[in-house]
């Protein structure tokens, strides 16, 4: 995750169509925009997308709310999803 020139690698924790909960050394404080990079599948391109700091939990997670995430992207993230969703049900 990126803000400005403040980068931070995170893990994330829970992922849905609409955000994330990532965990890193430190959370950017709530209300924070911030450009995610995920990499949803290995030998693929990263996701991109801005987003924003909707909670933090603790000093070391937050959940963010994807902001305009595009049309392709947001088929990357259902397209990942799905097979999650469905080895659940």
């Amino acid at each position: 995750m990126e803000a400005g020139n403040d980068r931070l690698d995170g893990t994330t924790l829970d992922l849905s169509l609409g955000g994330a909960l990532v965990q890193s050394h430190r959370a950017f404080p709530t209300g924070t925009p911030v450009t995610v990079s995920l990499d949803l599948e290995a030998g693929t391109s990263l996701m991109r997308s801005g987003a924003r700091v909707v909670r933090t939990v603790e000093t070391d997670c937050m959940g963010i709310q994807f902001e305009n995430l595009g049309p392709k992207e947001s088929l990357r993230l259902q397209e990942f999803l799905l097979p999650l969703i469905l080895a659940a049900s």
